[in-house]
């Protein structure tokens, strides 16, 4: 080792491979002295497996004992897994009426066994439990074989067990263990209801939920392409939350069978189909869909989720408004409950540029109750503002990366009646002509990269419900601006937050 490090110095200057064959011998007694530790942990191992092996033949307390030690092989480097030892120890050792099963779930590798081992010899649970058993159970077993295991740990198996049959069995895991342990072994996975390991990413699908069926909550992220029609046997399913690194997911699933299903939420754009039956009836649970691509707006879709309140729309957008006799975009128009709106230009690997909204749809288009409105990437005029000044109900309007461009937006009489909250990122905006009556109700507003932004209105000062002004990364003058408002309103409680500071 230590002529293969010196060796590896050819790069090195002349006076530093001169001192390295100066210290040539002591390098060599270091790694000697290493060895010999190493070697004598490693005896130590042995004689303690040797002792193991001779109490095995001594009386069950004792190899209970012996047996719930590990080899320190595998208790060294577990480190990580204080936090979750902590919080199943305190599940396990919790007051509690009812007979509990607690489960650690995932993808091989992760420490599972680790994480148990951890917690099977802890002190605390060995003072807990007077009974402890550590057995085996696949996916495939035996009753037979399964009672034998944990009479093995719990006591001293003889000859007379090793014959016996289940029955038998059973009434000998009645003396040490509750009949109910037993009952609940094979079957405590299948009765699983959360199934939570985002961040963990899968390198494909975790097809092992499918047949979860009391499941009500799955969130996971990987690299998959589909979401596969077997997940539709999850009819207790409430939310699933799924994120990957692929470009697009296709729902396989019928979610039109899952009629739990309140929450769908996918980080990038998703393909739903209409239903296979038309008689289906309508999908009254439905409320979240994020992302759905706008192909899916269809109204054999939209048209059967009337009580959805939130929907995020990511891809072409343009496809929204194209005129087939008419268009996706008049889906919307049925969807009374919706309250929050989210538009995602997105055509990578293009420029959203080349493939921005010519116009938006008439108000009378939009859901008729919406609050919230999100644009992004959309490159629209800014005489389109005029359209969502109309909406009646709509209290926040967040415009993000290009959602709007050009050099002036003037404000029209009328406009943004209920607006309490506006957000601006990442526009090339120069001049914003607005007057306080023109924002009655608004509260919050925020800049983030108007970086050509000249200043923010003085008569903005005189809206007498706004409560902050947040800039972040715009123009010196702009921010010399919003400070003018500040002492404009030296009693009110206004909040000026400016980033960085020294605009």
């Amino acid at each position: 080792m230590v002529e293969a490090t010196s060796y590896n110095q050819k790069g090195k200057k002349w006076l530093q491979k001169v001192f390295g064959g100066i210290n040539h011998a002591s390098k060599l007694r270091e790694v000697a002295k290493n060895i010999q530790t190493i070697k004598e942990e490693v005896d130590k191992m042995n004689n303690y497996q040797m002792l193991r092996e001779a109490l095995q033949h001594r009386g069950p307390a004792g190899r209970k004992r012996m047996e719930r030690r590990l080899p320190d092989v595998e208790k060294d480097n577990v480190v990580g897994f204080d936090e979750a030892t902590a919080m199943l120890i305190d599940q396990l050792t919790g007051k509690t009426e009812d007979l509990q099963v607690i489960s650690i779930i995932g993808m091989g590798g992760l420490g599972k066994t680790t994480l148990a081992n951890k917690v099977y010899n802890d002190p605390i649970v060995s003072h807990e439990f007077s009974t402890l058993a550590w057995i085996y159970v696949s996916s495939t077993y035996s009753k037979d074989k399964l009672f034998l295991s944990i009479l093995k740990g719990v006591t001293q198996v003889t000859g007379d067990m090793s014959n016996m049959g289940e029955d038998e069995l059973a009434e000998e895991d009645q003396v040490n263990l509750p009949t109910a342990h037993v009952g609940y072994i094979p079957d405590e996975f299948k009765l699983l209801r959360v199934y939570h390991i985002q961040p963990i990413s899968f390198p494909r699908f975790p097809s092992e939920i499918e047949q979860l069926v009391h499941l009500t909550y799955v969130a996971f992220s990987g690299d998959f392409k589909t979401i596969p029609a077997a997940m539709s046997n999850l009819w207790n399913l409430q939310t699933l939350i799924a994120e990957t690194s692929s470009r697009t997911i296709d729902i396989k699933a019928d979610i039109w069978k899952m009629l739990k299903l309140r929450h769908l939420h996918t980080n990038k754009p998703s393909q739903l189909h209409d239903l296979v039956a038309k008689k289906t009836n309508d999908h009254d649970s439905l409320q979240t869909l994020t992302t759905v691509t706008p192909q899916s707006c269809t109204e054999g879709v939209l048209g059967r989720t009337p009580y959805l309140k939130k929907l995020g729309i990511r891809g072409k957008l343009a496809t929204l408004l194209e005129e087939k006799g008419g268009s996706l975009f008049d889906n919307l128009t049925t969807l009374e409950q919706l309250v929050t709106l989210k538009l995602l230009n997105d055509v990578f690997p293009e420029p959203p540029s080349e493939f921005k909204l010519q116009r938006l749809p008439p108000c009378n288009k939009f859901p008729p109750n919406l609050k919230r409105l999100t644009f992004a990437d959309t490159f629209l005029e800014w005489e389109q503002m005029h359209v969502l000044g109309m909406l009646p109900k709509l209290e926040e309007l967040k415009l993000k990366d290009n959602a709007f461009t050009g050099v002036r937006w003037s404000l029209v009489d009328g406009d943004f009646p209920k607006l309490k909250a506006l957000q601006i990122w990442k526009t090339d905006l120069v001049y914003l002509v607005a007057k306080a009556d023109h924002f009655p109700s608004l509260q919050h507003i925020v800049l983030k990269d108007c970086t050509k932004l000249w200043e923010i209105p003085s008569s903005l000062g005189d809206v007498k419900t706004l409560q902050t002004i947040k800039l972040h990364q715009t123009s010196r003058t702009a921010a010399d601006s919003a400070r003018k408002i500040k002492q404009q309103q030296q009693e009110s409680k206004l909040k000026l937050d400016i980033f960085p500071s020294d605009l």
